[in-house]
């Protein structure tokens, strides 16, 4: 089933909407219990049946970032019966975007192919700084903790990046994750495509992943703003400077698209 399509409403709104579909189901329920029968069973089955559809369509017509803040909001059976309604393929957003209080529950309540399928609907274009103009600026440390939590990665962990297309991107999440302070991590050779030519063991079980606590500390001095930049160039250093050409993201044209990019954690 397809998800309806979004319109726009601002979070306290969306919260109150689904507030009032959730009470006048309430309600509807109330009434069929009420006005029990010889088929009462089958007209509350029938009843339920309708009420999560109109739940689904209600919710799913929210941004992931609406759907999380109504969880948040909604108090524990209520958030499970919406939750339960969110389509597949906003979860990974939803999970990124709720408290790691609430998170912790939703994944609770969720399986491990349903985790796996939630962290195969991530885009990867929103671990990062989406209120700049330009793409794949390097998020704030309070994001880059909720989104890799939400993956499971936290303290403890030796996460090995790679690509599946060889190198492409798998050099720029080792270096974020050095940005933030999270030095045990590695760039596997040559990438996926390299491991299974030599014949190495792969497997297609889905991850499982849990909360997990994370600590960073921002390296501030590998980032350099053009201010600074500029003062190097005027006092006659040579500093080295790394870009990207206009036809890779930064002409203001089509975006570019996403690489196929995958991380491996170790626990300890």
């Amino acid at each position: 089933m397809s998800s309806p399509a979004q319109y726009v409403i601002n979070p306290a709104h969306a919260l109150a909407h689904i507030r009032n579909v959730l009470d006048a189901q309430a309600v509807e329920r109330d009434l069929v219990t009420r006005s029990a029968g010889p088929r009462e069973q089958l007209q509350h089955d029938l009843l339920l049946r309708q009420q999560r559809g109109a739940l689904w369509r209600e919710i799913n017509r929210l941004h992931p970032a609406d759907i999380a803040y109504v969880l948040e909001n909604l108090p524990l059976d209520e958030r499970r019966l919406v939750w339960a309604q969110v389509a597949s393929q906003h979860n990974g957003a939803v999970l990124l975007e709720v408290n790691d209080a609430v998170r912790s529950g939703l994944l609770a309540w969720m399986d491990d192919h349903a985790v796996a399928d939630a962290a195969g609907h991530l885009d990867s274009d929103e671990i990062a700084d989406t209120t700049s103009a330009l793409p794949h600026m390097a998020p704030s440390p309070e994001k880059f903790v909720s989104r890799m939590r939400a993956m499971g990665i936290g303290d403890g962990h030796q996460v090995v990046v790679y690509d599946g297309a060889g190198i492409m991107s798998a050099a720029r999440v080792w270096w974020l994750f050095h940005l933030m302070g999270k030095t045990d991590t590695a760039v596997l050779d040559g990438g996926l495509p390299k491991w299974v030519a030599e014949g190495r063991e792969t497997e297609d079980m889905p991850p499982i992943m849990r909360d997990r606590h994370m600590t960073v500390s921002r390296n501030a001095a590998l980032v350099k703003d053009v201010t600074q930049v500029a003062h190097a160039a005027k006092l006659g250093m040579d500093p080295t400077m790394l870009g990207r050409s206009v036809n890779e993201g930064f002409s203001g044209g089509e975006k570019k698209r996403n690489e196929v990019l995958q991380m491996l954690v170790l626990e300890p």
